[in-house]
């Protein structure tokens, strides 16, 4: 089922649609098109589509739905592999993109992806014990102001200056 919010801040105001994928059921892929049907009724400078991991239907109904796509993954051997195939996809349907590692855990890993995507590469987030406890509360993680609350900010304002 999808739900539609508008969200205030200052200044701005945010519409917030989300659907319920559940895990290990089938139909994932239906709920984001139907997410994306649903924002094509709203006048919006960007659309933000936050998808599960991997490379299954939801991930790739967002991908071919978008112009450009923030990849994060974390800096692991299962992380990097699922990362390549990604690419591999992103690249074969010309949607740009930029990658995010998260919680770079293992540096060797993470210069590894760095090295592989090149000036894809966008920003790391460290690994940050306020984001549980923000996600808990149901809040955005860059309202603790956690170590990685700056970081979240820059590679928004990066991405959004670079795609006006």
């Amino acid at each position: 089922m999808k739900e539609k919010y508008t969200l205030s801040f200052a200044n701005y105001s945010i519409n917030l649609i989300s659907g319920d994928i559940m895990k290990g059921k089938t139909g994932s892929g239906k709920v984001v098109e139907g997410v994306i049907k649903t924002s094509d009724d709203f006048d919006y400078d960007f659309r933000v589509m936050d998808s599960a991991p991997g490379t299954g239907y939801p991930v790739l109904t967002c991908i071919t739905n978008s112009d450009y796509a923030v990849l994060v993954t974390e800096a692991t051997s299962l992380g990097f592999k699922d990362l390549k195939k990604l690419i591999g996809i992103v690249e074969k349907k010309g949607v740009s993109y930029g990658v995010v590692t998260n919680m770079d855990t293992d540096p060797e890993i993470a210069n590894q992806i760095r090295s592989y995507v090149g000036e894809n590469y966008v920003s790391s987030l460290p690994y940050d014990e306020t984001i549980p406890l923000a996600l808990k509360k149901s809040l955005p993680p860059t309202r603790l102001k956690g170590p990685s609350s700056k970081k979240l900010n820059e590679i928004c304002e990066k991405k959004i200056s670079k795609i006006r």
